[in-house]
C-alpha cells in the first residue's frame, strides 16, 4: 500500500501540470465551469480567506464553527483540497479530540487516492504528520516525514520533512536524534522562516533537555535575525509568550508581542496585543515609573482608540490605576470611581498608604494599619511588596524617627508597644538612630517596654541588643539583670561594643555595690585607656571620673590619680556641671599647695566656692579659712581681711573653723 501511495506520488510530481482552475474556471476535462458554480467558488473561496483571518486573529472556534457547515455542504470538488486541509489546520490549532483522529484518517485518505491539489500537497503532508503525532501513530507519522524527505525534490521540502521528523523523536524523547535532525534540516536551506523554524523547534528540545541558557540565548538569536517570525499566527505568538513568561525569559515574550504589534494591520488584534502588553508591563513594575509609563501608553491607546473593545473598560480603569500610583489623582477620587470595584477599592487603600509614608503622615497610617492588613496579596504584589509589612514597617521607623527628632519619648514609649523585632533590630544597627532611640526609652522607663524587649529578644545573641536592654534594666534597677546583659558583652570581647557599654557598666556596678566587682572594673579601665577615651563626650563621665579618682586615691596610685581629677574638674567645667564641687577644687589646691604653688591653691578654693550650690555651712567656713591663710602665706593682708570676714559671718555653732577664724586677729 506505501509502495503504491509512493508510486502514484512519483507520477503526481513527474506529470503534474498547473491547474489553476479557480481564475480560469475551467475544470480538468477542459470544460467552462458553470456561472452558478463559478459564484458558489468565488463565494466559498471568500468564505474561506475569512476563516483563515478570524483564525489567524486566535479566533479558533468561530473560525471552526463556520468552516465546518462549509465542509459538510460543499458540492464542488474542486473546493475540497483547500477546504480540507484549512479543517485539518483548525482541527490541529484546537487541538480537538473530538474531530482529531476523524481529521487524520480523512486527510491521509485525500492524499492516498490523489484529491489533495499538487500545489497543496507538502503542506497536507506536514500537517498530516502532525495529526499523526497527535493521535499517538508515531510510525505513521515517521513513514510520513521520511516520504516528504524521500519524494520532494527541492531542498525546502526536504528541510520541512527533516524538521516534522524533529518533531516525532522530540515526543519519543529521543532529542540527540531530534537536534541532530534539525540541525540537517539547516544546512538545506538558506529560507529565513524555515531556518526560524528550526529554532523554534530546537528551542523546545533544548528546554527538554533542561539547558535553559541555551534555550534562552536561541530565542534571542531568533528574534534578532527573524523579528516579525511569530507575528503570522497570533495563537503560535500567544502560546510561546506564555511559555517564555512560564520561564521567566520575559524580555523574549515582550519582544514578540512588540513586534506582533508592529506588524499586525488588525484592529482586534492590535488592540488584544497591545492590552496584553500592557498588563505585562504592570507585573514587571520595579518601584519606578519606567513599566507604569509603558504600560500607561497603551493603556491610553485603548481608552482613547477602541470605544468598543472588550477591554475598554479595564484599560480606562488601569489608566487612572497608574495616574494614582504616580501620584497625579488622590487615591479617594479613585475609590469614590471605582465603589463597585473591590480591587480598586483595596488599591486605593493601599496607594494612600504609600502616600501617607512619602508625606510622612506616619500617625494617620498606623491610625489604619488594621484595614491596610487586609490588603490582598495579588494587589501588594501588583504594587511591588512581598507584604504589607514592607510598608507598615517604613511606618513605624518614620514615626520612631521622628519622635527621636522632637524628642517626643513618651510618645515612643507607646508606639513601641506595636514594634516588631526587625525593627527594633534596625534602629540598633543604625548609628544614627541607635543613641538617641536608647536616651529616649530612657527618659521614660517603662517596665511594659522593658518586658516586651526582654521577651522578643529572649534568645538573641546581637550585642546591639544586649547593649539596649542592660540600659533599659539599669533605669528600672532590674540591676540582676542588668549584669546578666552586661556578662554577654563582657564574654564578646567586642571593643567596639565594649567601649559603647563602658558607662553602663559603670552605673550597674555602682547601684549593686559590690566593690570587688567595681574595682576589678577600675582596674580594667586603667589598664585600656581606650573605654575612657570613646566616653569623653558623655556627661556621665563625670561621676565615673569622680569614683575613678577616689578609688585611684585608695589604691596609692598617685600620678593616675591625679591626671583624673584633672580630667574631672575640666569636665565639670565644659559641661557647666559642678557636682563634685567643692570637693574637685580643693583637691587641686591641696595638689597645688604641695607644690608650693599657693596662688594657684588659693584660685582653686575661689572656684570652689564660686561653682558650688547649696554648700553645707561646715564646707563653706573651711574654704574660707583655708583661702584665708593662704593669703596670710601670700601675704594679700586685704584680702585675708576680706574672707576672714566672711569666715566670721558663716551662721554655725560650735565649729572648729569658726573658733579658729573668731581668734585671729585682723
Amino acid at each position: 500500500m506505501r509502495f503504491l501511495t509512493i508510486f502514484i506520488l512519483l507520477i503526481s510530481l513527474l506529470d503534474a501540470k498547473d491547474r489553476d482552475f479557480y481564475y480560469s474556471f475551467i475544470d480538468s476535462n477542459g470544460k467552462q465551469i458553470p456561472t452558478k458554480t463559478k459564484e458558489t467558488i468565488i463565494n466559498t473561496l471568500n468564505e474561506l480567506d475569512y476563516i483563515k483571518s478570524i483564525a489567524q486573529d486566535g479566533k479558533l472556534h468561530e473560525a471552526f464553527k463556520k468552516l465546518k457547515p462549509i465542509k459538510d455542504n460543499n458540492k464542488v470538488s474542486l473546493l475540497n483540497s483547500d477546504i480540507l486541509i484549512l479543517y485539518s489546520e483548525l482541527v490541529l490549532k484546537t487541538n480537538s479530540k473530538q474531530h482529531i483522529n476523524d481529521s487524520a484518517k480523512e486527510l491521509e485518505n485525500a492524499i492516498n487516492t490523489s484529491l489533495i491539489d499538487q500545489e497543496d500537497l507538502l503542506k497536507a503532508y506536514l500537517i498530516l504528520i502532525d495529526l499523526k503525532i497527535n493521535i499517538n501513530k508515531v510510525e505513521d507519522a515517521r513513514y510520513y516525514a521520511q516520504t516528504v524527505i524521500d519524494i520532494f525534490d527541492d531542498k525546502e521540502a526536504n528541510a520541512k520533512g527533516k524538521i516534522s521528523l524533529a518533531k516525532i523523536f522530540k515526543y519519543q524523547k529521543d532529542y540527540k536524534r531530534a537536534s541532530k535532525m534539525l540541525f540537517e534540516a539547516l544546512s538545506l536551506t538558506i529560507d529565513k522562516t524555515i531556518a526560524s523554524m528550526v529554532a523554534n523547534e530546537l528551542f523546545d528540545i533544548y528546554l527538554l533537555e533542561g539547558k535553559k541558557e541555551e534555550a534562552d540565548e536561541l530565542m534571542k538569536q531568533l528574534l534578532f535575525a527573524n523579528p516579525s517570525f511569530y507575528s503570522n499566527d497570533y495563537i503560535l505568538a500567544n502560546q510561546r509568550v506564555d511559555t517564555l513568561l512560564k520561564l521567566d525569559m520575559t524580555p523574549h515574550a515582550i519582544n514578540i508581542l512588540k513586534n506582533l504589534i508592529i506588524s499586525s494591520k488588525k484592529d482586534d488584534v492590535l488592540e488584544q496585543t497591545k492590552y496584553r502588553l500592557a498588563n505585562l508591563y504592570m507585573k514587571l513594575y520595579d518601584k519606578t515609573d519606567n513599566y507604569l509609563n509603558l504600560a500607561k501608553f497603551l493603556y491610553k491607546d485603548i481608552k482613547d482608540n477602541y470605544p468598543k473593545s472588550e477591554n475598554y473598560d479595564n484599560a480606562s480603569m488601569f489608566y487612572d490605576e497608574i495616574k494614582m500610583r504616580q501620584k497625579a489623582i488622590l487615591p479617594s477620587d479613585v475609590a469614590d470611581k471605582y465603589q463597585n470595584s473591590e480591587d480598586m477599592q483595596n488599591k486605593a487603600l493601599l496607594q494612600e498608604l504609600i502616600n501617607n509614608n512619602f508625606n510622612k503622615k506616619y500617625e494617620d497610617a498606623i491610625k489604619m494599619q488594621k484595614i491596610y492588613k487586609d490588603i490582598p496579596k495579588d494587589i501588594l504584589k501588583r504594587f511591588g511588596f512581598g507584604n504589607i509589612d514592607e510598608l507598615l514597617d517604613k511606618t513605624y521607623l518614620g514615626v520612631i524617627k521622628e519622635y527621636i527628632e522632637e524628642q517626643e519619648c513618651v510618645k515612643l514609649s507607646h508606639v513601641l508597644k506595636d514594634l516588631k523585632t526587625d525593627i527594633f533590630k534596625d534602629i540598633l544597627h543604625d548609628d544614627s538612630l541607635k543613641n538617641e532611640f536608647i536616651r529616649c526609652i530612657r527618659e521614660v522607663p517603662s517596665i511594659e517596654n522593658y518586658k516586651q524587649f526582654k521577651e522578643i529578644f529572649k534568645d538573641t545573641e546581637d550585642l546591639d541588643i544586649y547593649l539596649v536592654l542592660e540600659a533599659m534594666a539599669l533605669d528600672l534597677e532590674e540591676i540582676d539583670d542588668a549584669l546578666y546583659y552586661s556578662s554577654k558583652i563582657e564574654k564578646s570581647k567586642d571593643n567596639d561594643i565594649l567601649q559603647e557599654e563602658f558607662l553602663y557598666k559603670y552605673q550597674v556596678l555602682k547601684i549593686n555595690n559590690n566593690s570587688v566587682k567595681l574595682d576589678r572594673f577600675f582596674r580594667n579601665s586603667l589598664e585600656d585607656s581606650k573605654l575612657i577615651d570613646k566616653n569623653r563626650s558623655n556627661p556621665i563621665i563625670i561621676d565615673f571620673y569622680y569614683d575613678f579618682y577616689l578609688y585611684l586615691i585608695k589604691e596609692n596610685k598617685i600620678k593616675e590619680a591625679r591626671d583624673i581629677l584633672r580630667a574631672l574638674y575640666n569636665k565639670q567645667n565644659e559641661f557647666k556641671a559642678y557636682v563634685y564641687s567643692p570637693f574637685v577644687e580643693s583637691e587641686e589646691a591641696r595638689f597645688a599647695k604641695e607644690q608650693n604653688n599657693l596662688q594657684e591653691a588659693v584660685n582653686y578654693l575661689v572656684q570652689a566656692i564660686q561653682n558650688s550650690k547649696n554648700i553645707k555651712p561646715s564646707e563653706e567656713i573651711k574654704l574660707y579659712y583655708d583661702i584665708l591663710t593662704l593669703y596670710d602665706s601670700l601675704e594679700q593682708k586685704d584680702k585675708k581681711e576680706i574672707y576672714l570676714e566672711k569666715c566670721r559671718n558663716v551662721k554655725i555653732e560650735d565649729n572648729f573653723y569658726k573658733n579658729m577664724c573668731n581668734g585671729i586677729d585682723p
